[in-house]
């Protein structure tokens, strides 16, 4: 499992490395312009194609078409790699096995596990330095007391548990 929590993050990560510092303050300012309901919407009206952005190998992504355009690359990028934080946050939880557990302790397990995605899928990361578009966005790399800057001491919740299964599945690749 902790294989597939390491490519899950990679794959996330892949998606917004396409986007320039450029780009991602001008996506910014147009998303505080439009406000959170206006995301929210295209967000919902692109999950296809930003599953689609979430799925595709780097050169593909460059090589397609209608995603040359950067603000739409932008903004495919950004749900994709919410997109892709929430397949960690299921495949973190989700994916528990409850083998030797009870069946009442199996379901107070996936309960657990439910409300945690349920949770998960409710935050919203801004992954890049410059500014977030909206304050209660979860900022990844950006710090207040510094627009060019971020702070190294910030982790977003639940990043201890998945640093634990990124060294374990860099032991597991290692070995094969």
């Amino acid at each position: 499992m902790s294989r597939y929590l390491y490519r899950a993050e990679m794959i996330a990560q892949e998606s917004i490395d396409l986007v320039s510092e450029l780009e991602a303050d001008a996506l910014s300012r147009a998303l505080a312009e439009a406000g959170p309901q206006a995301w929210e919407t295209w967000a919902l009206e692109n999950r296809e194609e930003a599953t689609a952005f979430l799925r595709a190998a780097p050169a593909t992504r460059l090589r397609k078409k209608s995603w040359q355009n950067p603000a739409l690359r932008a903004r495919l990028a950004l749900e994709a790699h919410r997109l892709g934080c929430l397949a960690v946050a299921v495949l973190y939880r989700g994916g528990s096995g409850y083998s030797g557990l009870g069946y009442r302790e199996a379901v107070e397990c996936a309960v657990s596990a439910a409300f945690y995605i349920l949770a998960e899928s409710q935050k919203r990361y801004w992954p890049w330095p410059c500014k977030p578009p909206f304050p209660e966005w979860i900022a990844l790399r950006w710090s207040p007391d510094c627009e060019d800057d971020y702070d190294p001491g910030f982790s977003p919740p639940g990043w201890e548990a998945f640093q634990a299964a990124r060294e374990r599945a860099d032991g597991e690749l290692s070995k094969d």
